[in-house]
């Protein structure tokens, strides 16, 4: 079970309705993350691991565990990309 590590010394964040907001201090950067990469991103701050952010994801929305697990991943390389992963 891979887990992932929010980097909350560089990153702030701010729900908003179901959607939410990342402030980088760092870097003086807002991110505004969808309802699915907000739910990714809380997922990760909850320390769930991979399959325990698919699992919910699955219960909640009729997707394929393939697609669900690719699109996951998807948001874990953005979050890497942008640093927000330590």
């Amino acid at each position: 079970m891979e887990r992932y590590t929010i980097n909350t010394e560089k990153i702030m964040y701010s729900p908003l309705e179901n959607k939410g907001v990342l402030f980088d201090v760092e870097n003086n950067e807002y991110y505004s993350l969808n309802e699915t990469m907000y739910k990714v991103f809380l997922g990760l701050l909850d320390r769930k691991s991979v399959n325990e952010i698919v699992d919910m994801f699955l219960a909640e929305y009729d997707i394929s565990e393939e697609v669900c697990k690719s699109e996951i991943q998807k948001a874990i390389d953005i979050f890497n990309e942008k640093k927000i992963l330590v």
